[in-house]
């Protein structure tokens, strides 16, 4: 167990962790997990000490809260490999792994994934002259997997109960309340048909080093198709619960990954020049989803949602947005609005609005060394790809964002815009002043449509950006000013970290990288109020014996 203290908001933590695992020499794993935290705190926002440094629950001016978590499951497998070679050049391995766990029903354990993958390197055929100053290395790869996954604990489990605040617009009340206890049922529960998740992946590529490796990529090209895809989705508040975890469908995500390296100078006075990159494209589609539905909804917040329909990439933005009607003459897309005030008018049933999946992500960056003296600088990007923003929200509500001054706020037609004329289905006459048409007041959109969110797509903004990421001067100092002492090496430096970032014209809001859930939930793509993205400076000094 390990006890700890913080002094600057006078928590007291008490956490007790049993891990223990068994390893068979047969190649069998067992592990037992069981851990339990218990939490106790002084909020200082509503308390606080009342004799500051002294931590005693005796010292508290306001009520200590308590909580107890436990989690418990186990795991067993049995994996087994095996690799062989023949003269250096052709390269086999296959591997078996058959695993039990208690977060799924036993009628769905055990469950077994294999893999293969080989390799030949056929540089080793190679003679003479073009293999020492052309094609230094050379190798093509082919491999198919299966990696499986269980549940979190009590997935497949009914939902327990937990006590826990009661929360109004007026304050909470923190059980128990007079005396009473009070338990309510927890928000999620399991399904005791879940099954494993299973992703089977087929991957080809090649390795290549050429001019004494002065020059070297390496291409990969991998299809992989998720089974039984394990995550918790919303459900209606009318059932008591906000989260079920269910598997969900079939997943595919296909693409190619490429990364060159090369040196394009390199004297024996110490200079080098190193130039490097990366480029990675993956396609993402819901192939299928559970009981031959066409959408799942997997997170969201503010009337946008995130869901998984098929034909789409996972992540979909799916939310109300202006409605546009089409010409049929001149095929294009007219915003139609409401005759009377001018405004547009949102769509009937909310619509799928691309999603937070980049069409790409590449690097690029240099190494420039000159004996003991290194500067190294990195850039990245990601480009395409959406996010909500909450501080474009809430810019064009109170008026500070650029798109909010338009017609310097005065009255105005929307542009390119028509309205549907009185007693008719489909005849739109535009709206302009030779028309007739009504002017929308710029404070009325955004703030009794926008802002009101009755139009959330409106909030999407492009994601792309290219940002320095990391910059670094360094000197190692040469070993013979310190060849007598204990020490290996001495290295000295300065770096820097998020240094720049330029992002899509249409973003002025935010650094599309800060995200409110995490890089791995299913909320991503969306910034309500996240914490800003920091940039590091510092200086270093390495030393090794």
């Amino acid at each position: 167990g390990t006890r700890f203290y913080n002094d600057l908001i006078g928590t007291y933590t008490h956490q007790l962790s049993n891990n223990f695992g068994l390893t068979a020499l047969a190649g069998e794993n067992t592990t037992i997990r069981n851990d339990e935290t218990l939490v106790t705190s002084i909020d200082p926002k509503i308390s606080g000490l009342v004799i500051p440094g002294f931590y005693s629950f005796t010292n508290n001016s306001g009520p200590i809260t308590a909580t107890n978590t436990v989690s418990q499951w186990k795991t067993q497998a049995i994996y087994a490999s095996v690799k062989l070679n023949y003269q250096k050049e052709l390269f086999l391995e296959v591997t078996a792994r058959n695993e039990w766990s208690s977060t799924l029903d036993w009628s769905k354990n055990p469950y077994f994934y294999p893999g293969a993958n080989a390799s030949w390197v056929f540089t080793e055929r190679l003679k003479g002259d073009f293999k020492d100053k052309v094609l230094n290395y050379g190798k093509v790869r082919a491999s198919t997997a299966g990696v499986s996954h269980d549940g979190i604990p009590y997935a497949n489990n009914s939902a327990g109960y937990t006590q826990s605040a009661i929360t109004t617009g007026f304050g909470s009340v923190q059980p128990p309340f007079n005396g009473v206890p009070i338990y309510s049922i927890r928000p999620s529960f399991g399904d005791k048909n879940l099954k494993p998740e299973l992703t089977r992946e087929f991957e080809v590529g090649t390795d290549l080093s050429f001019f004494k490796d002065r020059l070297s990529l390496s291409f990969t090209y991998y299809d992989d198709l998720t089974h039984d895809l394990i995550t918790a989705v919303p459900v209606p508040p009318s059932t008591g619960y906000s989260l079920n975890y269910i598997n969900v469908g079939e997943i595919s995500n296909k693409g190619e990954e490429l990364a060159i390296r090369g040196t394009p100078i390199s004297t024996k006075y110490g200079l080098k020049w190193d130039l490097f990159a990366s480029y990675s494209h993956n396609v993402s589609d819901v192939v299928s989803l559970k009981d031959g539905v066409s959408q799942i909804t997997v997170g969201g917040f503010n009337g946008m949602g995130i869901v998984a329909a098929v034909g789409h990439p996972f992540g979909a933005f799916y939310a109300a947005d202006i409605s546009y009607e089409q010409d049929p003459t001149t095929k294009q897309w007219h915003a139609i609005i409401d005759p009377n005030s001018g405004l547009p008018v949102p769509t009937a049933k909310p619509q799928i609005r691309g999603s937070f999946q980049p069409k790409f992500q590449a690097s690029w960056g240099t190494d420039l060394t000159y004996k003991g003296l290194k500067l190294h600088v990195l850039f990245t990007t990601k480009q395409g790809g959406l996010f909500y923003s909450q501080n474009k929200e809430l810019m064009d509500f109170v008026g500070s964002s650029i798109e909010s001054t338009n017609n310097n706020r005065n009255a105005t037609y929307w542009t390119n815009s028509v309205y549907l004329q009185p007693g008719t289905t489909n005849t739109y006459t535009p709206n302009d002043a030779a028309h007739g048409g009504t002017k929308y007041l710029p404070y009325n959109y955004w703030v009794t449509q926008v802002g009101q969110g009755n139009l959330p797509a409106q909030n999407l903004v492009n994601a792309s950006y290219v940002r320095l990421q990391e910059a670094s001067l360094g000197y190692r100092i040469p070993q013979k000013y310190y060849a007598k002492s204990p020490f290996g090496g001495l290295e000295a430096g300065i770096f820097g970290n998020n240094l720049l970032l330029w992002t899509a014209k249409s973003n002025k809001y935010d650094d599309p990288e800060e995200g409110t859930s995490g890089a791995t939930s299913n909320g991503q793509g969306f910034n309500f109020s996240a914490t800003p993205s920091v940039r590091n400076y510092g200086a270093y000094i390495k030393v090794t014996f």
